[in-house]
């Protein structure tokens, strides 16, 4: 068998391409909307995609089942387990070569087996597949989606913090201690190949491996280190992170089907072309440059920062999809790489990118804006003598553990529900733990008309 893992930094996500050596056909399992890479790894494999697959119905990337079986009528097998609870694949239901599956079904491509088994609790569709090559009689490993990380387990709570469904995350939660019950049994040398790695909002403690085995999650891994139910609920709901604003929209456009890709070359932009666009309330710039105090300095009001790092997390939890067209700021390398990941989550309309530089010898006198930046050293004594307003957009756990008295709490992942409680009279002196989720915060506050100080430092320089 060949074994592929497709690593996506963009949402830290892992997409799986498993080969038949004999007959060359292979099955990806949780491919993202972009194809194209995974159609290029299996040709340079040797290999044919012949079946795709779903762990479940995702929330952080729009997924490829639907490019694959519309564009080039691949077979798709999707769970038929949730349906009763409302998260069944509605796209599915009106198109060919889809297979539903449930606990037990089996798919085969070549001489590889996939045993469907449901694991609910993420998600109530949620299913896990063990894998079997032919001559043998028991898996070697099981993909796991969002069921089992490398430290962690899938957070449960994502259906009401998410979409909005009331009750849901203590019923995920009671599901999920079965799931993990049910799975206890399987032997300790099965390979654990999970759907996310570190930094994925899906849990709140992801290990960086790529791999693991069942045997040393079962050991290590905090959430199962309790047997008793409650203990269970407790632990996995407590401390979870606000879940990015987009996430409601991926999980519904991927319930429903989002509109097939629209493949274009990104173009590089001219300093002619991009200066019409200056303060343009159709056109929005993405400035994806790593030096944000720089992004700070050179910038104009329709400018939203969002480092290359977590870009992602950031348009998707501030700005509307498609709501304007999309123009990136930076170098051309990461550009194309941004330009796809923002597909991937359901950005299409981008116009181009143009060059730092070319960008900022458009900004004259009367478009040219700018955010001060500071540190903790600078505004340490005036946080309470001037009555300084400060704006905390870390997470929840973070803010609880320790945060500075009068503090505004607005996390940055949903800062656009907090808008109508920050004072529009006030300068605000906005931070997060490193200056990172501070400055995209600071950006997109400036957008709506805020006068905001950027904090660029360590939290752990605050008085």
């Amino acid at each position: 068998m060949q074994f592929i893992q497709v690593y996506d930094p963009g949402v830290s996500q892992y997409a799986y391409i498993l080969g038949c050596e004999n007959t060359k056909k292979a099955i990806i399992i949780d491919p993202q909307r972009h194809i194209d890479k995974y159609l290029q790894i299996a040709d340079e494999k040797g290999l044919k995609i012949t079946a795709v697959t779903e762990t479940h119905i995702h929330a952080d990337f729009l997924s490829g089942s639907k490019e694959f079986n519309k564009i080039l009528g691949i077979q798709v097998y999707l769970s038929s387990h949730g349906e009763n609870d409302g998260w069944g694949y509605e796209w599915a239901k009106s198109v060919s070569n889809v297979t539903k599956i449930k606990n037990g079904d089996t798919i085969a491509v070549g001489d590889i087996t996939l045993e469907v088994v449901h694991t609910p609790g993420h998600t109530p569709e949620h299913v896990t597949y063990l894998i079997t090559t032919e001559g043998q009689d028991i898996p070697m490993g099981a993909i796991t989606g969002d069921f089992v990380f490398v430290g962690d387990l899938g957070r449960p709570d994502l259906l009401e913090k998410a979409a909005k469904q009331d009750g849901k995350m203590q019923e995920g939660a009671r599901d999920l201690h079965k799931s993990v019950s049910d799975f206890k049994n399987r032997p300790d040398r099965l390979l654990i190949w999970p759907g996310h790695g570190a930094g994925s909002a899906c849990g709140k403690s992801l290990g960086s491996m790529p791999h693991s085995s069942w045997g040393y999650e079962k050991e290590t891994s905090p959430a199962l280190q309790y047997d008793n139910k409650d203990d269970f609920i407790d632990f996995i709901t407590d401390a979870q992170k606000e879940p990015p604003l987009y996430f409601t929209r991926m999980k519904n456009l991927n319930k429903n089907g989002a509109p097939l890709l629209t493949h274009k070359e990104l173009r590089t932009l001219t300093a002619a072309e991009v200066r019409p666009f200056i303060n343009n309330k159709n056109i929005l710039f993405v400035d994806i440059r790593g030096d944000r105090v720089k992004a700070m300095e050179t910038r104009a009001r329709n400018v939203f920062y969002a480092s290359f790092i977590s870009m992602s997390t950031a348009v998707g939890s501030m700005i509307e999809a498609n709501d304007k067209k999309i123009i990136l700021v930076g170098a051309k390398n990461h550009a194309i790489e941004a330009a796809t990941r923002l597909n991937n989550i359901g950005y299409d309309y981008i116009e181009g990118f143009v060059k730092a530089d070319v960008f900022t010898s458009c900004l004259g006198d009367d478009t040219k804006t700018s955010i001060p930046v500071t540190d903790f050293e600078a505004i340490g004594n005036n946080i309470k003598t001037e009555g300084l307003t400060i704006v905390d957009v870390r997470s929840q756990p973070e803010y609880d553990k320790r945060h500075i008295q009068g503090a505004i709490h607005a996390p940055y992942t949903r800062l656009p529900e907090y808008l109508d409680q920050l004072p529009k009279d006030k300068t605000l002196h906005v931070h997060c733990g490193s200056g990172q989720r501070a400055s995209i915060s600071s950006s997109y506050l400036n957008m709506q008309g805020y006068d905001v100080i950027l904090i660029n430092d360590m939290f752990s320089n605050a008085p």
